[in-house]
């Protein structure tokens, strides 16, 4: 669509327009054109005041009144547009002024003719008429409904004329029959043109033979009347199969203008400043490569469109490409810093591996892990490797600390009695009809279930399934609400990841697949939202299934919220306590 100062330039240029029935028309698809553009605005001031009134309070949000911008373009275009459709309106006057005389004047010379058809002097008649054929010629052009009229009354007249001309008898009995073989050749011609697939080649012979056809001489009015029906058919045919042929190639043009548009203005909408990771950066030149390929299997608009819309198409994804490139540069240089970060912290973890003092150096093992999380990564070429060393160096340190303090493995024994104890408690336990009080009871359970220590490795898996689910049956049995049932339950699944020998690799795993898991919802919200801003404020029914998807997404976003908050709350339980 073009913008607003663009139609004003259009305007002006309308005047030089000669073809003043064309200049109106045209002036017509401006000022649609201008009406579309303000729409346009107008709903997008409309998302801002929306987007704008959603941060509000609900005191505010009664409060909030649209008012619509004023644009000082609109007056420009009417008063340009006024003035244009004015000058217009008076050259339409003098046009028509003039094509009424020519046809009064085209008038006046077939009722010469028509009285020429009763000149019994043959010559006296044909100079006549010889003379009121250039009149004719030299007359011009009347408006496109008189000029049919016109064409068909001297059509009949001049029939008229030569049939009743007895010369034709006496003197063109031998052009009759040479002018209506070749107009019987023409005609086959015709017939074999139809059968050129080529729309170019066909409209070209069909116009030369076209021509030989008007500079054919007469024949007799019995077979100008069956030629002229052949005839007649042939040149019916030929405008309907050129008409559609234009006319489907106009729309495909037009259609292949309008998918070119929306994949500039898809390829426009990126947000740059969200693209500050490598992985987003991935995504985004997918995007942009699908768009350039689907670019490609788009055919033709027309010559002047087509090279106006890829050249803002090809610029626009040169700015991808140079802003990309810029990120990845200043990139490197970070992960490089990265990288001599990392390497500082594995030499320090390298000296503190062979300490015996467990306390302290746990501490300080914690203290490095945290600050390692706290370093982005360096190059992946670089990140594997630094990772490996460190993680080697640390669990070769808690491996000791494990191995040293192995001997607690009859307290371990003594924890499983108690957690059997708890399971079978749980199996007796009898769900109460005050929720409240079922729900303390149970709360109690799980924290005295987490207040035992470790039990025997081989016996974790058996013992937590079985806690795991005794506790879920009895929850099953409350009317919980959403959130009570998503904090209840999921803390139930976190409690069992902590009781693992892996709980903060098993919690960071959790806590990284959900958040992959709002990030793609979010963009699902902004789809929708986006996809609202394109639909016509009319179509309420629309937008209100839009509207119920965002809500229903967002509600989801804010279930994976909570549980994002409750593994974090676990985490920084763990770290605290040493866990690895």
């Amino acid at each position: 669509m073009e913008s607003k100062q663009e139609l004003i330039s259009h305007l002006e240029e309308l005047l030089n327009n000669e073809d003043v029935f064309h200049a109106k028309r045209e002036l017509k698809h401006f000022y649609s054109e201008f009406e579309k553009a303000k729409t346009e605005k107008l709903n997008e001031e409309h998302k801002k005041f929306n987007e704008a009134r959603e941060q509000l309070s609900e005191e505010e949000k009664g409060k909030a009144v649209f008012t619509e911008e004023p644009d000082p373009l609109d007056e420009v275009f009417l008063s340009s547009y006024r003035k244009v459709r004015f000058a217009l309106k008076e050259r339409e006057e003098q046009v028509r002024e003039v094509q009424n005389k020519i046809f009064e004047t085209k008038n006046a010379i077939i009722d010469k003719i028509t009285k020429l058809v009763h000149e019994e002097n043959i010559a006296k008649a044909f100079k006549s008429f010889n003379e009121l054929k250039e009149e004719w010629k030299s007359a011009g052009l009347s408006s496109r409904n008189h000029e049919k009229e016109l064409h068909d009354k001297h059509n009949n007249v001049v029939k008229e004329f030569f049939y009743n001309m007895n010369i034709y008898k006496a003197l063109k009995e031998y052009d009759f029959e040479k002018n209506l073989f070749f107009r019987k050749e023409i005609i086959e011609k015709c017939r074999a043109l139809m059968l050129i697939d080529s729309i170019k080649e066909k409209q070209d012979k069909y116009n030369a033979l076209r021509e030989k056809w008007f500079d054919a001489g007469p024949v007799s009015r019995e077979d100008y009347e069956r030629l002229h029906d052949e005839w007649k058919e042939i040149a019916n045919h030929f405008h309907d199969q050129l008409g559609e042929y234009y006319d489907k190639l106009h729309q495909e043009q037009e259609e292949n203008l309008e998918k070119k548009k929306m994949l500039l203005e898809k390829a426009g909408l990126i947000d740059f400043e969200g693209l500050n990771t490598h992985s987003k950066w991935q995504k985004k030149t997918k995007y942009i490569i699908d768009l350039q390929n689907e670019w490609k299997t788009i055919g033709y608009a027309r010559r002047k469109e087509n090279e106006a819309v890829w050249k803002e198409f090809r610029a626009v994804c040169d700015v991808f490409f140079n802003t990309k490139q810029k990120f990845y540069d200043q990139l490197h240089e970070k992960q490089k810093l990265n990288k001599e970060a990392k390497q500082v912290l594995i030499e320090k973890a390298e000296a503190l591996k062979i300490s015996e003092d467990w306390k302290n150096t746990t501490e300080a093992f914690i203290k490095l892990q945290r600050e390692w999380k706290k370093i982005d990564p360096a190059h992946h070429r670089d990140e594997k490797w630094l990772w490996k060393k460190f993680r080697e160096t640390c669990n070769y340190f808690f491996d000791k600390k494990k191995e040293h303090f192995s001997h607690v493995d009859e307290a371990f024994h003594e924890n499983l009695k108690l957690k059997n104890a708890l399971i079978e408690e749980l199996e007796k336990f009898e769900v109460s009809d005050d929720k409240n009080t079922t729900i303390t009871a149970l709360k109690n359970i799980s924290e005295r279930w987490n207040a035992i220590g470790h039990v025997p490795f081989k016996d974790k898996d058996t013992v937590v399934k079985k806690y795991k689910e005794q506790l879920n049956q009895l929850y099953g049995k409350l009317k919980l609400d959403e959130d009570e049932k998503i904090s209840i339950l999921f803390q139930n699944k976190i409690d069992q990841m902590s009781g693992s020998s892996n709980a903060l690799d098993s919690l960071y795993n959790e806590k990284s697949f959900l958040k992959e898991k709002i990030d793609r919802l979010h963009s699902d919200v902004i789809q929708f939202e986006n996809n609202m801003g394109f639909i016509n404020s009319k179509d309420n029914k629309l937008i209100e299934r839009l509207q119920k998807s965002v809500d229903k997404t967002q509600h989801e976003i804010d279930k994976l919220e909570l549980k994002v908050r409750l593994i974090q709350k676990s985490i920084r339980e763990l770290e605290k306590g040493g866990v690895h």
